[in-house]
């Protein structure tokens, strides 16, 4: 999953930002501005890596 693909699934997906965070929706180092907007600035090498991760801990 790149980054865009990331914001799209992000956009896409329904939830307040609060529990996406603590799902581990959200990745890591993300900025999330305004609050409750779905506006998302990702640090691309950390979003890389958690998205590495994530797919390997769902198999």
């Amino acid at each position: 999953m790149d980054v865009k693909e990331l914001a799209e699934y992000l956009r896409l997906t329904p939830g307040h930002v609060r529990d996406m965070a603590r799902g581990g929706l959200i990745p890591p180092y993300c900025i999330i501005r305004p609050l409750g907007c779905r506006k998302y600035r990702f640090k691309r090498p950390k979003i890389e890596e958690w998205a590495e991760m994530t797919a390997r801990r769902r198999g």
